[in-house]
């Protein structure tokens, strides 16, 4: 808006004009429901919903300095809730936030962030951000982690929110976005990455690329730099 205060925009790919969904004042971080009915997102040191047509948001719980959230078919949604915090989980219908990870101190791990659901709805991704991050460089790791909490393991060092999509998982080196083969059965990563697009816009205060992938494989990504 003009004020420069932030509002969530909803724009179908077939169209040039994005409706402004009011009462959204001040929204990051905005994430799908799985029906694509609702979208979740952080304001007002609250994790909420709104309908994608629009309407007053629904308040789910607390979350102060947020890093992102996933939202899976049986209605739970995975989150950071702060900057300096593990994973957590609550109900989409409101709720106590349960806490989900762990920090690995051997590792010097300070945030768990970028949570992304696997298809499956009981793993997901996330970057577990290490001391030595906050850079462009690798000091990050990607991990997959379960809600059971029976598995939490590294797949590859990088500095970056990771998808999942048409059997590959897409992540940025630096500004280069990449696409690695992974095995959903095994929960392992196949083979060396390729390349698929370079100049992807990288945040490094936030170790965030700008770029997501629909469930069907449509890729929208930035290109450009960062404001900081």
């Amino acid at each position: 808006a003009s004020s420069g205060t932030r509002y969530l925009y909803v724009r179908p790919l077939d169209a040039m004009i994005a409706k402004r969904l009011d009462n959204t004042e001040g929204a990051l971080h905005p994430f799908w429901s799985p029906d694509n009915q609702f979208i979740g997102f952080f304001a007002q040191v609250r994790l909420k919903k709104i309908d994608a047509s629009g309407g007053a948001p629904i308040t789910i719980c607390a979350a102060g300095l947020p890093r992102g959230g996933t939202w899976n078919a049986d209605g739970t949604i995975v989150f950071t809730p702060s900057t300096a915090s593990p994973l957590a989980a609550v109900s989409a219908s409101g709720g106590t936030p349960t806490p989900l990870t762990k920090f690995d101190s051997l590792r010097k791990e300070n945030s768990h962030r970028w949570p992304s659901f696997l298809p499956d709805g009981k793993h997901f991704l996330y970057q577990a951000r290490t001391v030595t991050a906050g850079s462009q460089g690798e000091g990050g790791l990607i991990r997959v982690g379960s809600l059971d909490g029976k598995v939490d393991k590294i797949l590859v060092p990088a500095s970056s929110n990771a998808v999942f999509a048409s059997g590959y998982i897409l992540y940025v080196r630096g500004t280069t976005l990449v696409a690695h083969l992974f095995d959903e059965s095994s929960l392992e990563l196949k083979g060396e990455p390729t390349t698929l697009a370079e100049g992807v816009t990288y945040d490094p205060s936030t170790n965030r690329g700008m770029f997501t992938v629909s469930s069907n494989g449509i890729l929208l990504y930035q290109t450009g730099s960062a404001l900081l």
